[in-house]
């Protein structure tokens, strides 16, 4: 009786599996039951994610490194784990970045991690968890899913400027998008917003322009495409490449100065490697020399005093005449050696030889140096003086991908999800992949291979099974039939893949930028780098010989739609602190997962470092007002495809002797040609036909990257010289641990900004 009591409530369940709309309705029961578990009865995680801050407040400016801020806080105890966030970075590959972590327990502490979204995200995941798995998962979405957050703003229209500090330069912002914190520190729901820029015709002379046919745009309309976001000190990245996003910084020396060690750091190491920076310098204090310590710039600041501004400026500033009159300020005044990198003064001073502006090449990036606060400058009431002055100073170092009109800034190329990079940039970055796309050829033998299989099939179905198997199987023939299909199907697919070598191409495009000194000796120096790996054999490789402070990401020439998402594993790079230093942060994947016969791309970014190993050059003008160039350092069995030096803004073609370059040699010399030729206005076509870059310099001068460090070049060209050479060879410095068979080619940009002297003779 009991037992029958045990069974009875089965019996009901059993009726129900004989009849299969009823066990369906049963089955999707029990599924939404489990689906609508709400969180809250979930295991408690020991460590809780309570606040992320993306970029800048809120917004993620699309395909550039931009900061992400994790609050993390444990109940009971420290927890200590990894900190990681993960998207799909293109059409072939996830990225992850991870950080790692400890807490203190009762309090909310911020973690730094950077990301470069693309302009299409649909997801994006934060986990906090240690080795076992435990912690706390945190996914954003925009599927509507209640039980995920919503995704920040992934901007690809608008450049993004930022104020640290300054509270008298916001003027020069004020009718724009200004990113602001709110009352809970979100992001704005209007987010960036604004007119089009008003496209015009071009203006001649400008230095660093890019040679393709882009629109350009007044100053007006620059400033209506761009948007503001107002950092307080303590905001402040601390990892150089979560800069990228930025493309002009505006600070005070007071906030500077309230910088902790490694948000200066990275910021003196952005700025060195492209970045762009406007100074605000006119307080008293030596606060000057303390802040850049790392950072050289070559001028002399006076002390505060009373200037009285040239009768020139007094009239740009309040647009009439005005008497003469003083104002507290700092005089500046260039030193030879700024001078001799092609730095400017504006705004002239009564004083002799002192400006209150000035702006030229810091490293590989741009600075400009106010002297005195703008606003003091006008003797009217109206705002619209100082918002002009300020723009007008913070002009001089824009960066050319700021003023570019949106329908050609942000630009798809040819439905490559490319949007936010510009049209120049586009084809540049599609030109690069295009170079390190390679993969042995299957070859005459991969056909005969599938030609004897065939002819080996119909021999054993036809003469063989009806001769010989026939007379002791009879009818049952048909089995053997389908054998021997199978084993021909299977020869002809995995046949003409064993043909192949097994041999692991690796190929590379590096763009490298370098100052050297008179003797040619490379003093700093900055690579961008696009990398591609075919795999001959499946493997799990290290990327060995990155350079210190470099910052990887996947790249590749698929779009987000196109099914072909799944291809590799998530490229893991953890974000730590580069070898040799305390402050530098570097991102290198650990491993590069390839499967057999696969291809993948990924991009690097070197910081401006010092590298004596680089190649340098050294130029000699001689009495005839020719020119001879040695390079140095050329790496053993490079060729010299091509080769230009621009001095001034005249380009000069170099000729070399054919052939790989002997290693016992110190340099090459090279004569310029006849007749030079002008350096390519904006309306000339960037690519000839075969989208090979007409001259060495122009790759770089477009690329997402080493375009940030062309002004810099160019504005050394102005007393100097810019050397561009084309080399390829086999040896890369960046390689992959664990291959032997590795085929490697690497094509290498080089662009050498070095004096002029007089003689070559050591």
């Amino acid at each position: 009786m009991l037992r029958r009591l045990a069974l009875q409530p089965l019996l009901p369940f059993a009726t129900l599996r004989r009849t299969p709309a009823c066990s369906a309705a049963l089955l999707s029961l029990f599924l939404s039951a489990a689906h609508a578990q709400p969180r809250s009865q979930k295991k408690d995680s020991p460590v809780d994610i309570t606040q992320v801050d993306w970029g800048w407040r809120g917004v993620m400016p699309a395909d550039h490194f931009a900061p992400v801020r994790v609050w993390l806080r444990s109940a009971g105890t420290s927890f200590a784990g990894q900190l990681a966030i993960e998207y799909k970075q293109d059409g072939t590959q996830p990225a992850r970045y991870s950080v790692p972590f400890a807490t203190t327990p009762g309090v909310a502490v911020p973690f730094e991690l950077a990301a470069c979204l693309p302009p299409y995200c649909e997801t994006i995941k934060i986990t906090a968890q240690d080795a076992n798995g435990d912690g706390q998962v945190v996914v954003f979405s925009n599927t509507g899913n209640s039980e995920e957050n919503s995704l920040p703003t992934v901007d690809t229209t608008r450049s993004t400027m930022l104020i640290l500090g300054c509270e008298s330069s916001k003027i020069a912002f004020k009718n724009l998008t200004q990113i602001k914190p709110t009352a809970d520190g979100a992001a704005p729901d209007s987010g960036l917003v604004g007119p089009p820029p008003i496209p015009v015709p071009p203006a001649p002379g400008r230095i660093g322009v890019s040679t393709v046919s882009e629109t350009p745009v007044t100053i007006d309309a620059i400033w209506e495409g761009a948007a503001s976001a107002i950092l307080l000190p303590a905001e402040a990245p601390r990892q150089w490449m979560a800069y990228e996003s930025a493309a002009v910084v505006v600070a005070d020396l007071d906030s500077l100065s309230a910088l902790e060690p490694r948000a200066m750091s990275a910021l003196n190491t952005w700025v060195r490697s492209g970045g762009r920076l406007v100074i605000l310098a006119y307080t008293a204090g030596p606060r000057w020399t303390a802040v850049f310590t790392d950072l050289p710039i070559p001028l002399s600041l006076d002390d505060q005093t009373r200037l009285t501004p040239h009768a020139e400026l007094r009239t740009l500033a309040s647009g009439a005449a005005e008497p003469a009159y003083q104002l507290p300020a700092r005089g500046i005044a260039l030193t030879d050696a700024g001078r001799a990198d092609g730095w400017t003064t504006l705004w002239p001073t009564e004083t002799p030889d002192r400006a209150l502006l000035a702006y030229g090449p810091c490293g590989l990036g741009m600075v400009a140096v106010l002297g005195c606060d703008p606003q003091r400058l006008p003797r009217t009431l109206s705002d619209e003086p100082t918002r002009e002055l300020w723009r007008t100073a913070i002009n001089t170092v824009a960066p050319m991908s700021a003023i570019t009109s949106p329908e050609n800034q942000f630009y798809y190329n040819y439905g490559r999800s490319r949007v936010s990079l510009g049209r120049s940039s586009a084809v540049a970055l599609t030109t690069a992949l295009d170079a390190v796309a390679g993969a042995p050829p299957l070859g005459y033998g991969a056909f005969v291979l599938i030609g004897g299989a065939l002819a080996l099939l119909a021999g054993l179905i036809g003469p063989f099974d009806g001769l010989v198997l026939r007379r002791r199987l009879g009818s049952r023939t048909f089995v053997t039939a389908i054998g021997w299909i199978g084993a021909a199907a299977g020869a002809a697919m995995v046949g003409p893949s064993l043909m192949r070598s097994g041999e692991t191409y690796l190929r590379r495009v590096l763009l490298t930028d370098t100052i050297c000194n008179e003797q040619g000796t490379p003093l700093l120096s900055a690579s961008t780098g696009v990398t591609g790996v075919f795999g001959g054999k499946p493997a799990n490789p290290a990327i060995q010989g990155a350079a210190p402070g470099s910052w990887w990401r996947g790249v590749a020439a698929v779009n987000m739609y196109s099914g072909a998402g799944r291809t590799f594993a998530a490229l893991n790079t953890p974000i730590r602190t580069a070898r040799d230093s305390d402050s530098l942060r570097e991102a290198i994947p650990d491993r590069v997962s390839q499967g057999q016969w696969t291809f993948r791309t990924v991009m690097n970014d070197d910081p401006a470092l010092p590298d004596t190993s680089q190649i340098g050059a050294r130029v000699r003008r001689d009495a005839d007002g020719k020119f001879s160039v040695r390079l140095l350092n050329v790496p053993p069995m490079a060729f010299i495809e091509h080769a230009e030096m621009l001095v001034g803004k005249t380009w000069y073609a170099l000729n070399f002797p054919d052939g790989p370059t002997d290693t016992t040699r110190e340099g090459l010399t090279g004569e310029t040609m006849t007749e030079p030729r002008q350096m390519k206005g904006q309306s000339e076509p960037l690519w000839d036909g075969s989208g090979t870059p007409q001259i060495a310099a122009q790759l770089s001068r477009d690329f997402v990257g080493a375009r940030e460090r062309t002004a810099s070049l160019d504005r050394r060209a102005l007393e100097g010289a810019q050397v561009c050479v084309t080399l390829k060879t086999p040896v890369s410095t960046v390689s992959l641990s664990g291959l032997t068979n590795v085929n490697t080619s690497v094509t290498h940009h080089v662009r050498i900004a070095t004096p002029i002297t007089g003689s070559l003779t050591p």
